[in-house]
């Protein structure tokens, strides 16, 4: 059986959609869990709705602790032998389950990812890598590292056994990035198969994820900075080159998201948030060094480079540039 969890907020506009693409799964197995997480709309009567016409459908209704506390309770309530997730404001494709718990059968896996589509305002997006199995931990570290495996936990099948308990970090988001290593490292074998089989919402209004608020930014830089931590501390992979490179990329990339958009942010909120900003200097002046950006594209070594100085000048420079920047990739669309 396949335990399904649902987080739900404030998506009443989508809920029956996900609901039902998960009801008519041609995998009958399911467990379908809806948290309802203290939902200020009419949600939980939707979902209580559904429970009523499927016996496969239990609801909880609990006091908001977000999306993280949410799915933590699910995976409590779960009894299945393996687990899913599917955000309440997305939906997936029939066989979904049905492809991934064959395949998990088949090759004895504690982790199937599949390819998902991008549905935003005007067009959809397939992400997808190609089919692979990988037989130990390590390499489906790296693989996740280099994104041959996606770092988000809704597109995938875990065996529960292997997936560890109230494993999401309250209160923060970004955290598929916190989580995913550490799924990973409890596997002995996952398999990716290319099929996009989970349709993610990237358009929704009031979705977190989208917030360029500087606490989101910040959230983002916490995650990639603890990743970099745990691996640094473990002695399997602390002398693996490619590892450690990888994960100083990321942090990165994220260093210079947050001195990209600093400049949309009060100054309010760069004082409340200035010893996290310090914190990415120290990181980018003791560990970011020219040799390692050698392979790096030219805007992030530049974004970096520049992220030594914390000053109003350096956030409305690298702010313009990245706007333009932004310009030129749509434009090679058109």
């Amino acid at each position: 059986m396949v335990s399904v969890i649902v987080p739900i907020y404030k998506v009443e506009q989508y809920l029956p959609q996900c609901i039902d693409s998960i009801i008519g799964q041609t995998y009958r197995d399911l467990e379908i869990i809806l948290v309802d997480d203290g939902s200020p709309d009419a949600c939980g009567r939707i979902s209580d709705e559904y429970a009523k016409k499927d016996k496969r459908v239990k609801v909880y209704h609990k006091e908001n602790g977000g999306l993280s506390d949410a799915r933590n309770y699910g995976i409590r309530m779960a009894t299945g032998e393996y687990l899913g997730f599917v955000d309440s404001d997305d939906w997936i494709e029939p066989d979904m389950f049905e492809t991934l718990v064959s395949t998990a059968e088949k090759n004895i896996a504690d982790i199937v990812s599949c390819g998902f589509f991008r549905e935003g305002p005007e067009n959809t997006v397939v992400n997808s890598n190609d089919d692979m199995k990988f037989t130990n931990s390590a390499n489906l570290v790296k693989a996740l590292l280099r994104d041959d495996i996606s770092v988000f936990v809704w597109n995938k099948l875990y065996r529960k056994s292997r997936f560890p308990q109230s494993a999401f970090s309250k209160g923060h988001v970004y955290e598929d990035i916190v989580i995913m290593h550490k799924v990973l490292l409890m596997a002995t074998c996952g398999v990716n198969i290319s099929k996009p089989l989970y349709h993610y919402r990237t358009n929704r209004s009031g979705s977190i994820n989208q917030s360029r608020s500087m606490e989101n930014l910040i959230d983002y830089w916490l995650a990639h900075k603890s990743r970099y931590d745990y691996f640094l501390a473990d002695r399997q992979f602390n002398k693996d080159k490619e590892i450690i490179d990888k994960l100083r990329f990321w942090c990165a990339l994220a260093i210079a998201r947050t001195w990209r958009w600093c400049y949309s942010n009060t100054q309010k909120e760069i004082i409340k948030y200035s010893s996290f900003l310090e914190e990415m200097q120290s990181f980018a002046k003791n560990n970011l060094s020219y040799s390692d950006m050698k392979v790096w594209p030219l805007h992030l070594k530049f974004t970096i480079f520049l992220a030594r100085f914390k000053n109003p000048f350096v956030f409305a420079l690298l702010y313009y540039l990245s706007q333009m920047y932004r310009k030129g990739i749509h434009a090679l669309h058109y």
